[in-house]
């Protein structure tokens, strides 16, 4: 496997080193009252191309869209794409994040920042943060 890739501020991606078409998501998933962590395994060999655009279907048109923006990094986005299709049917259950994040960092070896798990967990909006940090 390789390194994982933080593609939200709650969700990491690891692509399989010996094929691009294996991928594992993790995702904290906030349900209202919990934080529960969601694995999904994804192998791209098990769809087809239509199936494939039915999964990728509430955010872009067509497969080929994908692959045009984002090139080399595109089974990595259908594969994200899956995973946040997935419902989130994990035991796995939290009562705040970075206890979740320190589960993800124990069992999956996930580089966490812990600093946008606390802040997220005293309230502070984790969006408008990263926009003030950008601009």
């Amino acid at each position: 496997m390789t390194a994982w890739i933080q593609t939200d501020t709650f969700q990491y991606v690891l692509c399989n080193q010996d094929s691009n078409m294996f991928y594992r998501v993790v995702d904290l998933v906030y349900t209202g009252t919990a934080f529960k962590v969601k694995v999904v395994d994804i192998n791209l060999y098990d769809y087809t191309e239509t199936q494939l655009e039915k999964e990728i279907g509430g955010f872009y048109n067509l497969l080929s869209d994908v692959k045009r923006i984002y090139r080399d990094s595109w089974r990595q986005i259908v594969a994200e794409i899956i995973a946040e299709n997935e419902a989130v049917d994990s035991d796995l259950t939290f009562k705040n994040a970075i206890d979740a994040a320190y589960y993800m960092k124990g069992i999956y070896d996930i580089p966490i920042n812990e600093a946008d798990y606390l802040a997220y967990d005293s309230g502070v909006d984790i969006e408008e943060m990263e926009t003030s940090e950008a601009g």
